[in-house]
């Protein structure tokens, strides 16, 4: 018996929604098309823009797939982590995590495709905010926000992007999350790292858009933003770079407060606690934020 090409598979999934009986349910449809895509033998291609199309060559053919709807395909990702067993020997943690960010990022990859609106943007940013989801998905979701020299997937690009339009809810939302004494103790220590990256990801745009900057860098280097911790005047830069970079480190230093009011509480876990004076340590060390010194006392 010949075996199905991936291309065919892709149509099954197109189309399986509709053709499956009438009896089944909505739910069986979707999980019975997606889970043809977690069986198929080759990973998600890498695209590096979310609205690249892929040459017929390629085993998988975007534009098939975009037949899914963008309801259909959270509904796919939301049944395949409720259907993944976590594991009840310790041993098995790794392969279980293994096999979460293999099948999310197969069908996440698709979700630039198929999403239309920012709707669709913010039902996917929202599940990192929710206690019901599970926590593997959120922690998933706060790694693809996580800025990167050169995203990973296509869907990284696309979270990222619209993160990068956000107004700081984003931000706010996080530092609320990492707040919660009854989260979940590995979506916040994600959080904070998701935080860290984000702040040095500011601060980077920031000191390498503004030419005045630009020149104080040796043989090309950028400037970093420590260098700007022990004389904020020592580096000249346009008026509008030296707001936006005060305005920055006011947010920063908000976020820093927080980390370290939960660093120095004894009754949060033990693992948030260190994690939250890990990241503080990094911050007082990296960004020229107020208050250094008082925020660097012991409890």
């Amino acid at each position: 018996m010949t075996r199905p090409t991936c291309g065919a598979l892709i149509l099954l999934l197109a189309t399986a929604i509709v053709a499956l009986p009438v009896s089944a349910t909505e739910d069986d449809a979707i999980w019975n098309a997606a889970e043809q895509l977690l069986l198929a033998d080759v990973q998600p291609p890498v695209a590096p823009s979310p609205v690249q199309r892929l040459s017929v060559e390629h085993p998988y053919r975007y534009e098939s797939f975009s037949e899914w709807s963008p309801e259909a395909l959270r509904r796919a990702v939301a049944l395949f982590v409720e259907r993944t067993t976590p594991p009840t020997d310790p041993t098995g943690q790794d392969a279980y995590s293994r096999e979460l960010q293999q099948g999310l990022r197969k069908l996440l990859e698709y979700y630039p495709l198929v999403a239309r609106t920012q709707g669709d943007f913010e039902q996917v940013r929202n599940w990192v905010f929710d206690p019901g989801r599970p926590a593997p998905l959120r922690v998933y979701l706060l790694e693809q926000a996580t800025p990167n020299s050169t995203p990973t997937s296509a869907f990284a690009a696309y979270f990222q992007g619209h993160l990068n339009f956000d107004d700081g809810t984003f931000e706010k939302r996080l530092l609320e999350l990492i707040q919660l004494p009854q989260e979940s103790k590995p979506v916040q220590c994600a959080a904070m790292e998701t935080q860290l990256a984000r702040a040095r990801e500011g601060y980077r745009l920031l000191l390498t858009r503004d030419p005045q900057i630009a020149q104080h860098g040796e043989n090309g280097a950028a400037v970093s933003p420590q260098q700007l911790i022990e004389d904020p005047k020592a580096i000249a830069m346009t008026r509008r770079t030296a707001l936006l970079l005060a305005r920055h480190s006011e947010a920063v230093g908000r976020w820093a407060r927080s980390l370290k009011g939960t660093a120095d509480n004894p009754q949060r876990e033990a693992s948030v606690r260190a994690k939250a004076r890990e990241t503080l340590e990094a911050v007082l060390r990296e960004f020229p934020i107020p208050n250094r010194d008082t925020l660097a006392q012991a409890p």
